[in-house]
């Protein structure tokens, strides 16, 4: 019996031997598994950062591009282009800007085009003012002359001097009194 507990006992420390020997191999296993996922992880870690760091960027394009435009476009309103309107390129907060903006272009517009009539009928009414003083003026100086020539033939002796009274008024009453 001792020779059979001997083997036992042999194979039972062969069996340990083995036990240790798998749990070493995949002690040593499991820890190049853990490096691997480990830089995987990291991998994973750094690519999902640049995703991040990509999708901000477009995304912030894509909000600041429609804003930078409607302010290019208030840059031209602003140096007197009244044609220019922003691109309405959709229906959220920034469209809703670009058409407030466009909406306000229009009433600048259109502010600008009845100020522009306005002016020209204050033109023209000045205009007209002028040619109205004018006549008045060439008038007076018409009656003037009439009385001064009359009253120079009287004074030269002439009393049968006479100006014929064909206006009312001030001037009419002077022509009369002259007679």
């Amino acid at each position: 019996m001792a020779a059979s507990a001997k083997r036992e006992n042999d194979a039972l420390a062969t069996l340990m031997d083995l036990k240790v020997k798998y749990a070493l191999e995949t002690a040593e296993a499991n820890k190049k598994t853990i490096g691997v996922a480990k830089t995987l992880a990291w991998a994973l870690a750094a690519l999902g950062a640049a995703l991040a760091v990509g999708l901000g960027y477009l995304l912030a394009r894509g909000l600041a591009r429609p804003i930078v435009r409607v302010a290019e476009v208030a840059e031209r309103v602003g140096e007197g282009d009244l044609d220019a309107r922003a691109p309405v390129a959709s229906e959220d907060e920034i469209g809703d800007l670009a058409r407030a903006f466009n909406q306000m272009a229009d009433a600048v517009k259109d502010s600008r085009a009845k100020i522009e009539g306005e002016k020209r009928s204050v033109e023209l009414r000045v205009e007209e003012a002028v040619r109205e003083s004018e006549r008045l003026r060439n008038e007076l100086i018409r009656d003037v002359e009439t009385i001064l020539d009359a009253m120079n033939r009287f004074s030269d002796g002439d009393l049968s001097a006479t100006v014929d009274v064909e206006r009312e008024g001030p001037i009419g009453k002077l022509y009369e009194g002259f007679n």
